[in-house]
């Protein structure tokens, strides 16, 4: 209670946690109100069964389990309190980052069926979920300390599973769910040995920069993979443009292990290995997948095909958002020495300041008696 940092993300955690279990509250209301029932069985017996467009206090229930799922994943631009709560010691870090706020992306999934038939509140996770993946993806490049990298991460990875629900791919983000949990704790728990790892003196192997040429080869080489495998599993454009999309990032995944390659100057049978690792990655991806959606086959709904322009239109910006990224990624060093990039990287570095008005109005209404506010370090 006398650090500054803890007061306000306590604060923030609370003022965000009640208005996301008021939506969710009302939302409540509104579905036991219109189906006449409050078990979960019978509302998704009910959903599967309706025709026609969906009821307005559905479309507005749907629309508030938005807002709250939002809220509890820490979504651009209110993702300040997940980022502040790194005042917290690192294992309970470790355990908000890996359970406690992976339960807005919970809440969509297991409110699926009705999620599903709301097109404008998918399209809302869609954009939501974009938007979170664009300004965390680069504001994480610019952050020195170990465990704020660790919490944009987390942000952008909610935006991920939003944007999955969004395009009706619930079983994947299930998946999502579950390995991001997994990955993340271990990530928490071990971030203090990343400090020894850049203590250690180590001989670093001489870094060449691959050219055009070889970042667009390799960029339609993992390009075709993905198509190739996810070919191989049933995944086409017709049948499945959206999980065929999100095979993009995959595709961008396996473009930075191949593009190591290059950089380290290795010889073939490295290339060879770091080919077949992409290769086991995308098989993997797809695997995982197919058996996340036999298992939760009765459990969701049908993945919902893209139709219409709006949605095909959502899943191009998806692609063009993380082609985007990674070119930044990838050239990051040689952009830094021109003047609007320097200027973009203090901007990024602090968060776009889209948190200091919330603090600012929060210590109006709320001072704290213990300091003056002051921003807390890295954010």
């Amino acid at each position: 209670p006398e650090r500054v940092g803890a007061v306000l993300a306590a604060r923030k955690k609370i003022i965000v946690s009640r208005v996301g279990e008021i939506s969710l509250l009302i939302a409540v209301l509104l579905i036991g109100s219109t189906l006449h029932t409050m078990e979960f069985e019978t509302v998704f017996h009910t959903m599967a069964a309706m025709a026609g467009p969906l009821p307005v206090s559905l479309q507005w229930a749907s629309g508030l389990i938005v807002l709250a799922a939002a809220l509890k994943t820490a979504q651009f631009p209110l993702q300040g309190w997940l980022i502040q709560v790194m005042e917290a010691p690192t294992p309970v870090s470790a355990l908000l980052h890996a359970g406690i706020v992976n339960g807005g992306a919970f809440l969509i999934i297991r409110m699926s069926p009705i999620m599903s038939q709301s097109i404008t509140a998918s399209d809302a996770l869609t954009i939501i979920g974009l938007i979170t993946i664009a300004a965390a993806g680069l504001i994480m490049l610019t952050q020195t300390s170990i465990k704020v990298f660790l919490a944009w991460t987390t942000t952008a990875q909610m935006g991920f599973m939003l944007l999955e629900c969004g395009f009706g791919l619930y079983s994947l983000a299930m998946l999502h769910l579950v390995t991001h949990s997994l990955y993340k704790a271990h990530a928490f728990l071990s971030s203090g040995s990343v400090v020894d790892i850049f203590r250690t003196p180590a001989v670093r192997p001489a870094q060449s920069t691959p050219t055009f040429w070889q970042w667009l080869i390799v960029l339609a080489f993992a390009g075709l993979m993905t198509l190739g495998i996810g070919a191989a599993f049933g995944v086409t454009l017709e049948s499945q443009p959206a999980l065929l999309a999100l095979g993009t990032i995959v595709a961008v995944a396996m473009t930075q292990l191949l593009l190591q390659s290059f950089k380290a100057g290795m010889g073939a049978a490295f290339i060879v290995r770091a080919v077949g690792l992409s290769a086991l990655v995308c098989t993997a991806y797809f695997s995982l997948h197919a058996a996340f959606h036999f298992m939760l086959a009765t459990s969701l709904p049908a993945e919902r095909t893209a139709n219409g322009p709006a949605q095909f239109t959502l899943i191009g910006l998806v692609m063009l958002t993380f082609f985007a990224i990674l070119l930044i990624q990838q050239n990051l060093p040689n952009l830094i020495q021109y003047p609007i990039a320097r200027r973009a990287y203090v901007h990024l570095y602090n968060g776009l300041y889209v948190d200091i008005p919330l603090s600012r109005l929060l210590q109006r209404f709320w001072p704290m008696k213990t300091a003056p506010y002051d921003q807390p370090k890295g954010v």
